[in-house]
């Protein structure tokens, strides 16, 4: 494993695996289910434990993606902040913060 947090609220475990796989464990002792892949953390999750934000892509032209964990629907977000790295979801999970380089030098994004 290459990450794991603990989704608030639950018993839940995500993962990133070394083969760079997004899972979901119902325990730390339960079997994975798969819900991505060419995922990079770190992973950021809202303190409801309703999404998590982290990057996905091929090395370093990474881009941010969040992830509903209620419905399992990945959306990529901000397709022009390219190559981003570090989202932080906001506590609601309404707004993320990211750094991200598409002109060239490292900035923050919201």
């Amino acid at each position: 494993m290459l990450e794991a947090r603990w989704i608030p609220g639950t018993t839940a475990v995500l993962t990133i695996t070394t083969a760079h796989t997004l899972t979901r464990r119902e325990s730390p002792d339960a079997p994975a289910v798969e819900l991505d892949r060419e995922v990079f953390g770190p992973l950021s999750l809202d303190a409801r434990g309703t999404a998590v934000a982290y990057t996905r892509g091929d090395p370093p032209m990474l881009s941010l993606v969040r992830l509903d964990l209620r419905t399992g629907v990945a959306t990529a977000m901000a397709p022009g902040l390219v190559p981003a790295w570090c989202p932080a979801l906001s506590p609601d999970g309404s707004e993320v913060v990211l750094v991200a380089s598409p002109e060239g030098h490292p900035a923050l994004f919201r």
